[in-house]
């Protein structure tokens, strides 16, 4: 892997990495105070003012389809205010959605070369490998050294350490599927043996971090990214052979109580989290039904649940990204979701289509494989665990865009 700095460093890319970093280091997690002044916010702005400012001097901005569904999805959002009971709770989710949707746009912007992506990706896959190196070294000490929350810690798995969508099991098992994949991808992509290497470090580290979650989720999600590599693979039955080498390992490496947690799909009516979830998108179907048009307003799924089961455990979300964009921003914002990942899939499929005509890198193309692996496994687990307002939608599309647009320099990677 190569790196020429004179294409890649810059005050745009630079922004860029730091609001990364700050994002997925958990920065206003570890110093509350960074939070209170919307650091985050703050950064996305200064790149997003950079970013101007190339426009300025004459950079072409770039915008594809997907990206103008997010301005439409905002423009839902705001629609759904006329439900809103809780402003403060509605602009916090709001905001969220506006950094993201930025963080997305400025991805696809700022990302002006192959070496810039290989950059941004690996400072990505560098920080997510922090995270599980701490929470498998975290777990193992605690199972080894803590008989008396032994099978607490096994049975409800241990997150990222933090607050906010690192830091119970279940997300941070999401942030885990969603990043095996470039992993993967790279280092089928890689000639460098070391850097082979060092890749298939990290996608093992990834892989124990998910079996560490307990996450039923998370299982499926790696079980689907799987499924997709064989299916997309040449040597399908090498593949075939292989991925059920990797399952009988990973089920091995498992522990009991994690098994069990899957045993109990068959007997789904015992099972408290499969029945509290069945509740809660029955729930979240009625406010469909009654609130078509705007839902009942962005963030409040929780409190509309509250009042129409008043007595009855409060719940903040679906546990479903689709029942929540359609419960809190009506059928229109469910549609306009299901038509953006539509277009990131399509997005990538398109630079899929330029490398069979060999005029596309290489690495693009991988690149692309590897995001909608990202995303299926994305889906998968956003089935079962509210990720809508995460950042990792919004950096598979923005990293989808930024390879898209490359595509068209045709530049060696």
């Amino acid at each position: 892997m190569n790196f020429d700095s004179r294409k890649i460093f810059n005050i745009h890319f630079f922004l860029l990495l730091f609001f990364l970093i700050t994002e997925y280091s958990r920065l206003t997690a570890m110093f509350p105070f960074l939070g209170e002044i919307q650091f985050g916010m703050i950064i996305t702005l200064l790149a997003g003012g950079s970013l101007i400012f190339r426009i300025g001097v004459g950079k072409k901005l770039y915008v594809d389809k997907v990206h103008y569904l997010l301005g439409i999805y905002l423009l839902v959002i705001f629609l759904s205010w006329v439900n809103v009971s809780n402003t403060q709770v509605a602009w916090i989710h709001t905001k969220l959605f506006i950094n993201y949707a930025l963080f997305s746009f400025l991805i696809m912007n700022i990302i002006d070369n192959e070496k810039q992506l290989k950059v941004f990706l690996l400072v990505y896959l560098l920080l997510l490998l922090k995270l599980s190196v701490w929470q498998i070294r975290s777990y193992d000490y605690h199972v080894l050294q803590n008989e008396v929350f032994r099978d607490l810690l096994i049975e409800r798995g241990l997150g990222g350490g933090f607050t906010g969508f690192l830091g119970n099991a279940g997300d941070f098992g999401v942030a885990m599927v969603v990043t095996i994949p470039f992993a993967l991808y790279w280092m089928a992509f890689e000639k460098n043996m070391v850097w082979k290497f060092i890749y298939s470090l990290m996608a093992l580290s990834f892989v124990l971090s998910i079996v560490h979650t307990s996450s039923r989720a998370s299982g499926l999600g790696l079980l689907g990214i799987l499924a997709l590599i064989i299916v997309r693979g040449k040597r399908k039955l090498l593949g075939l052979v292989l991925g059920m080498a990797c399952l009988v390992v990973i089920w091995g490496v498992s522990s009991d109580i994690y098994k069990n947690r899957f045993y109990s799909i068959q007997s789904y009516e015992k099972d408290e989290n499969i029945v509290t979830r069945l509740d809660l998108w029955r729930a979240g179907l009625g406010m469909i039904a009654k609130e078509p048009l705007a839902g009942v307003g962005i963030g409040h799924f929780g409190m509309a649940y509250a009042g129409e089961h008043p007595g009855e455990r409060s719940a903040l979300a679906p546990h479903n990204i689709f029942i929540q964009a359609g419960s809190e921003l009506g059928v229109i914002g469910l549609g306009i979701l299901v038509l953006f990942i539509i277009g990131i899939f399509k997005s990538n499929n398109g630079v899929r289509n330029a490398l069979k005509n060999d005029s596309v890198p290489a690495c693009l193309g991988s690149v692309s494989k590897a995001l909608d692996a990202s995303l299926l496994g994305f889906l998968i687990t956003g089935f079962f665990i509210t990720t809508l307002y995460y950042p990792h939608l919004y950096l598979i599309s923005g990293l989808s865009g930024a390879v898209h647009k490359l595509s068209a320099e045709k530049e060696s990677c």
